[in-house]
């Protein structure tokens, strides 16, 4: 059991699946430390500085009243890099869109090991009830922000209508949910069949692609650990390793690509 103040989490591991419950009274706790709730009442001053329709490739297949209708039941929150996502709407339903920063989905047990589902970047989408179709058991992924990001989240009372009457709606949201379902498994699979060393090339490949024009991928150890579900230190070890072996070169915050065509090898990418 992880506690948060007056909130408790509640994680069961089962094998090499994990099962997850919560004992909420989760609102009150994120709002006094500073997370931020998705909620269908806000009305945030982001809103008009981000447009989320450029991640929407059915924006202009839609008629002006669709388009009204996704406007009025779509928030867009920005978030600080570590809150997690809450949601107080009856259905844990619908899109989410990723419209600047990134996006971790994991599960956690109570030994305190995280297993990243999927890492979702600028531009990217995800549907929120694959994520927990696409985990054994009862597990209930969390998601978080991974940097300072800016989310928009769009009612599934929105989309339903618009399934109804839109064939590229309805494919879009297909093709993301199966997406994600695959993602979510693949990831899973390699993290439970690959050498540690082969997971942390992938991690840092991923964060450097995410963004180019750094030349390095802005992560430190500590976010790899949780990434991984393992220890500072045996990831400061592995880097040091891998440092060794002229791969990569580690820094404040930031660890520089030397070698991809090694590192690609390692990670089997």
């Amino acid at each position: 059991m992880i506690r948060y103040g007056r909130t408790s989490l509640i994680i069961f591991e089962k094998r090499d699946f994990f099962f997850c419950g919560y004992v909420l009274d989760l609102l009150t706790y994120m709002k006094s430390h500073g997370h931020t709730e998705v909620s269908g009442t806000d009305k945030n001053k982001n809103k008009r500085s981000y447009d989320f329709t450029v991640c929407l490739p059915f924006w202009d297949a839609l008629t002006g009243s669709q388009q009204q209708m996704l406007r009025l039941n779509t928030i867009v929150r920005s978030y600080r890099a570590g809150d997690n996502v809450i949601f107080s709407m009856p259905e844990k339903n619908g899109l989410f869109l990723v419209l600047s920063g990134g996006l971790r989905v994991f599960i956690a047990t109570d030994t305190g090991r995280e297993i990243t589902l999927m890492s979702i970047v600028s531009g990217g989408c995800c549907v929120l009830n694959t994520l927990d179709s696409a985990v054994p058991g009862d597990t209930v992924p969390i998601l978080q922000a991974s940097s300072d990001a800016v989310f928009a989240y769009i009612n599934i009372v929105a989309l339903r209508p618009l399934c109804a009457e839109s064939s590229a709606v309805q494919q879009f949201l297909q093709r993301t949910q199966a997406r994600n379902v695959q993602t979510v498994l693949n990831n899973i699979e390699y993290y439970f069949f690959h050498p540690l060393r082969s997971c942390i090339a992938r991690v840092v490949l991923e964060k450097a692609d995410a963004h180019p024009e750094d030349g390095f991928a802005r992560i430190t150890h500590e976010e790899i650990s949780h990434h991984l579900g393992t220890t500072r230190e045996v990831i400061s070890r592995e880097l040091e390793g891998m440092r060794q072996m002229g791969l990569l070169q580690t820094g404040r915050g930031k660890i520089y690509v030397l070698d991809r065509a090694a590192l690609e090898g390692m990670a089997n990418l």
